[in-house]
């Protein structure tokens, strides 16, 4: 337990002195478990909700902790959290005024 509190304290000296960039970035991608992982999203424009499910991949994260999807067209989609829920067992990111259907 000390090795991983000295650890994460050196992460967060590292993440207050640097912020998260491309370094801390590399390292946590490289522990989870969603990288290249196929999911489903649905956009919203205002309070107007597609209702259509789009496919992507997941990639990594951006330097604010967004998640970032790689759509059809080969672009990066950056999904916020704040908008989005996620329903794991089926996959599906989705804007919270909706629900998955």
């Amino acid at each position: 337990m000390a090795a991983t509190y000295a650890h994460l304290n050196d992460l967060m000296t590292y993440a207050a002195t640097h912020g998260f960039d491309e370094k801390l970035i590399g390292e946590y991608c490289s522990l989870w478990m969603h990288s290249d992982q196929k999911v489903f999203y649905q956009k919203s424009e205002g309070t107007v909700i597609n209702p259509d499910k789009l496919e992507g991949v997941v990639k990594s994260v951006d330097n604010e902790g967004f998640l970032l999807v790689e759509n059809a067209n080969r672009q990066l989609i950056r999904l916020h959290p704040d908008g989005n829920s996620f329903d794991l067992t089926h996959k599906l990111i989705y804007p919270v005024r909706s629900k998955p259907t």
